[in-house]
């Protein structure tokens, strides 16, 4: 098993690049757990989302998402508060 990568802060009502934030290869398939105490909202796009036009995946405290081999860009919210993920390679 690989080093487990830092937690990555998600500051309130911001997109945050989780590829260039963890430090892995766009494209490169990955889970996402939310280790905070808000709903994350993920979305896989190239560029920043729009949280009032995009579409975008729930996840609940503690629980996983996992990306697609390829994914152009993973993106991470928070809407009400700060969130925090972990990331790490599927």
């Amino acid at each position: 098993m690989a080093d487990t990568l830092p937690n990555i802060a998600i500051n309130e009502n911001v997109w945050i690049d989780l590829y260039a934030q963890s430090g892995i290869a766009a494209g490169t398939q990955i889970i996402v757990q939310n280790v905070g105490a808000r709903d994350i909202y993920l979305s896989t796009k190239a560029t920043q989302p729009d949280i009032n036009t995009d579409g975008y995946y729930v996840v609940e405290r503690s629980q996983e998402a996992i990306n697609d081999s390829g994914d152009s860009g993973a993106w991470a919210y928070c809407s009400n508060a700060d969130g925090l993920v972990n990331v790490r390679i599927a």
